[in-house]
């Protein structure tokens, strides 16, 4: 049986909770967690002792990491080097970093580890704006470049990695559906029927809410019978204030929103809306899809390869406002027996192309792969 040390930034764990359980039942599996301690409780996504109760519940050997220092702070060269020397008393066939929570942390596994038997997942291939800083770029250049096998999670990724790392393994194996939890109860109607659109997450600039907010202003002049809601950490929300012609139609829930409140922030929802300028793979697309909430999306293909235009969502020119706010109204304005034919739609494309037994033995014949 192979013995698989998998390491999980918190940051990752929604991507990883799905696999770990199953990975568990078939292989000699240790679960590392890292966690930035300085965060306050409530800041989680996952708290240490959920994860704790968890791999108990699981029968998964783990071990929670939790470090109170920056990305940056040399004295997190301590915290990396004792996660080195836990994987190495494992002694594991296949070490799987689902991306790492530093860069000492990826060039002592590349020095104690070595490359041949690791696996280094990778989020995105293009650094984010406002994540492209000396710092953040040589560390991304050196865990691009360092290690043997890395795993990407779509084509767009794959295609864009291999143009610029050629010659190493590499592994496509896309996201698991996110699921935080059952839904509390059913979804009711909105105030006189009104439809919800929901943007969700930490709103980057990448992430375009200025486009969708410019798309609503337009449609507002012709009805407001819907409701925009906008959930997320928003440091600088203040910069959209004076954009907003409507406030009326906005329901605001800024700042961080716990597991617990996202099943019911999508269950009032009908669409979630997607303007990016840039995505890698999205996160908020795959709660979407385990909600079987359809999607509003600008036509990069991070989208495309995963939402059918008019058929399971809707895909418009990124950037492009005026396209988007012809979308909504479409949505608004029109019968909406479609959106129950959408939904349809989605939930067969979902159940064909996210199936987790499938997911899961992916996951394993890359391990075996790199084990042999």
């Amino acid at each position: 049986m192979r013995r698989i040390a998998f390491i999980t930034p918190e940051s990752f764990l929604d991507v990883d909770l799905p696999i770990v359980k199953e990975l568990n039942k078939q292989m000699e599996f240790f679960w590392i967690v890292t966690f930035a301690s300085s965060k306050r409780n409530d800041q989680h996504v996952y708290s240490p002792e959920q994860i704790k109760e968890y791999s108990r519940l699981n029968g998964i050997s783990h071990l929670n990491v939790l470090c109170p220092y920056r990305v940056s702070d040399p004295r997190r060269i301590k915290t990396s080097l004792h996660i080195i020397k836990k994987i190495r008393e494992f002694d594991p066939d296949v070490i799987y970093f689902n991306s790492f929570f530093d860069p000492y942390l990826a060039v002592f596994s590349r020095v104690f580890l070595g490359k041949k038997k690791s696996i280094i997942a990778l989020h995105d291939i293009e650094l984010h704006p406002g994540s492209d800083s000396f710092f953040h770029k040589l560390s991304h250049w050196i865990i691009m470049n360092s290690f043997s096998n890395y795993h990407v999670f779509s084509d767009s990724q794959l295609k864009q990695f291999k143009v610029i790392n050629p010659y190493v393994r590499t592994f496509l194996i896309g996201l698991f559906l996110k699921d935080f939890g059952q839904l509390k109860e059913e979804k009711t109607e909105q105030e006189g029927g009104k439809i919800n659109f929901l943007f969700f997450g930490t709103d980057y600039p990448y992430k375009g809410l200025d486009v969708f907010i410019k798309a609503v202003n337009l449609l507002s002049q012709s009805t407001n019978d819907f409701i925009i809601t906008v959930a997320g950490k928003s440091e600088k929300f203040d910069r959209f204030k004076d954009l907003i012609v409507d406030k009326s139609i906005f329901d605001l829930h800024l700042g961080f929103i716990k597991s617990e409140d996202i099943p019911g922030l999508f269950n009032k929802a009908d669409f979630i809306v997607l303007p990016y300028y840039q995505v890698t793979q999205c996160g908020p697309l795959m709660i979407a899809f385990n909600y079987n909430l359809p999607a509003i999306a600008s036509d990069l293909p991070g989208f495309t390869e995963n939402i059918i235009d008019r058929k399971t969502g809707f895909i418009f020119p990124k950037g492009d406002h005026y396209k988007l706010a012809e979308v909504l109204g479409n949505i608004v304005l029109k019968d909406r027996i479609g959106i129950l034919k959408m939904k349809v739609n989605l939930s067969e494309y979902v159940k064909k192309n996210y199936d987790y037994i499938k997911k899961t033995e992916e996951y394993l014949d890359m391990f075996l792969a790199v084990s042999e």
